[in-house]
């Protein structure tokens, strides 16, 4: 081969490299983070620290667990077990297919469940800096997603990928941006700015580990920029893959804390 040909021949290779990065679309690494194997249950124990802007502590305990439906569809389920102020309060999310997720809360206080309307969806849960929106899946058609630029993030090569929603008046964030892992297809950052398209709240995922081969941060930290209060969730258990009952997943087990 002459080196004119290999010349023009890398030219080449170099042009297609560049076609196909370009080709990549914002919705296409979205579409990469749901298609990430995920299992199909979930148990966790969690510690959950609530920060407030002077540095003052609360600490809660919780459980948590999650199954996939037949269709792929989850159910997750929160179990408050610490403090005693709070323990017994239960709440249920449905995902549903071209709909908003169901939520429901047992307050045992009251002794009765809550529906969480879609007015409300944009409240505090539990005194965190996460909404109930937080707490749902989000379809990625409901929003048009762009690619910003590509970078580094925390050791690791990211896409940054801007994320509008469609209707405005669906959303409490006018827009959000995420770094998405390029090796792990994970998300480890998301920037959530108010309906001014001011900054308030940074969501952070640390701590990587495989667990039973599925990527699993054991910190996260949602920090609300406006207030200064931080939430910090950290995993102090998690197993995948275990037999989980299906009827945990119903305002039936909320109200009673068993599954018969």
């Amino acid at each position: 081969m002459n080196k004119k040909l290999t010349i023009t021949l890398a030219a080449l290779s170099v042009l297609l490299l560049s076609q196909n990065i370009f080709a990549l679309s914002g919705r296409d690494v979205m579409e990469m983070v749901k298609k990430e194997s995920s299992p199909k249950t979930t148990h966790a124990a969690i510690q959950l620290d609530i920060v407030e802007k002077n540095g003052t502590e609360k600490t809660r305990i919780l459980e948590m667990w999650t199954r996939k439906n037949s269709k792929g569809l989850n159910r997750s389920l929160i179990d408050f077990i610490e403090p005693s102020s709070i323990k017994g309060t239960r709440f249920l999310i449905v995902e549903n297919k071209g709909r908003p997720d169901d939520q429901h809360i047992y307050l045992p206080a009251l002794k009765r469940v809550r529906r969480i309307a879609a007015s409300a969806r944009n409240k505090s849960f539990m005194g965190t800096e996460f909404t109930y929106a937080d707490m749902s899946s989000r379809n990625i058609d409901e929003d048009t997603h762009t690619i910003l630029r590509e970078e580094t993030y925390n050791g690791r090569d990211c896409y940054v990928v801007e994320s509008v929603p469609k209707h405005p008046d669906s959303y409490h964030y006018s827009k959000t941006i995420k770094w998405v892992a390029k090796d792990i297809r994970m998300i480890l950052k998301v920037e959530m700015y108010d309906a001014n398209g001011k900054l308030k709240k940074v969501l952070t995922m640390n701590d990587f580990k495989k667990i039973d081969g599925y990527w699993t941060p054991y910190k996260t930290v949602m920090k609300n920029i406006q207030s200064g209060r931080s939430t910090i969730l950290t995993n102090l258990k998690i197993e995948y893959d275990k037999n989980i009952p299906a009827d945990m997943f119903t305002v039936q087990f909320l109200k009673r804390g068993k599954t018969n």
